[in-house]
């Protein structure tokens, strides 16, 4: 199923694939008690890639709008927007500093996603170049 918008909570349990144009993938997973994030298939991997890591915030930043205004005061928690970037927090399991990636502009939110599905992703050879 796809989706406008994400909201965490009350989205229903599961994983979400959230896209961009880049070929990096965010997978969201809302099964746990806390919400858990995974950045995967880019081309400059970073730290974390490829490993669940719990979110700690999530930030979504305003959206662009067709005539490409931007409502700079439209900027959310705890939300995927489709025509939004946002800043993910993730919890490193260090007392001194938690990390966060920022993606690009959400073009799509698939999910939840069924076992093979998340499956399929988690097998994807990386993008050549990584």
């Amino acid at each position: 199923m796809n989706h406008d918008q994400l909201l965490i909570p009350p989205a229903a349990p599961g994983v979400y694939a959230i896209r961009s144009e880049s070929p990096t993938l965010y997978l969201l997973d809302l099964r746990g008690r806390r919400p858990k994030v995974m950045r995967t298939n880019a081309k400059r991997p970073l730290d974390g890639e490829g490993v669940w890591q719990e979110l700690v915030d999530l930030i979504s930043g305003p959206p662009l709008q067709p005539d490409g205004d931007v409502d700079m005061e439209d900027v959310r928690n705890w939300v995927v927007r489709v025509g939004a970037r946002h800043k993910m927090v993730y919890d490193v399991g260090r007392l001194d500093a938690d990390l966060y990636w920022i993606g690009r502009v959400v073009e799509r939110i698939d999910g939840p996603l069924s076992d093979d599905e998340l499956a399929e992703l988690l097998a994807a050879p990386p993008i050549a170049g990584t």
